[in-house]
């Protein structure tokens, strides 16, 4: 079953897990080269994934929970962002 999360900032962790979890290959055809795991788990760069600023963006995850530990992990992730639209001059 597939259900609607709100991302927290303090889902960090989980995604930290995510990309230990990513095969070479994985990472390469998600960011179109070898993106270092250091530079992909950075606290920095998680925390602007991890916090959501809804009237822009949108982030779509996918958790996958064990029946038996009710251990949670991440097992997808995607993004949406609206480009900002200029106003127009008179």
């Amino acid at each position: 079953m597939i259900v609607p999360v709100d991302f927290r900032p303090e889902d960090e962790p989980l995604m930290v897990r995510f990309h230990e979890s990513l095969s070479e290959e994985s990472v390469y055809l998600r960011y179109f080269h070898m993106a270092q795991l250091s530079t992909r788990v950075a606290h920095e760069r998680l925390i602007r994934k991890c916090f959501i600023d809804y009237d822009r963006e949108v982030a779509l995850v996918v958790e996958l929970t064990d029946a038996h530990t009710r251990n949670t992990c991440v097992t997808a992730v995607a993004g949406y962002r609206a480009r900002h639209q200029r106003k127009k001059r008179k």
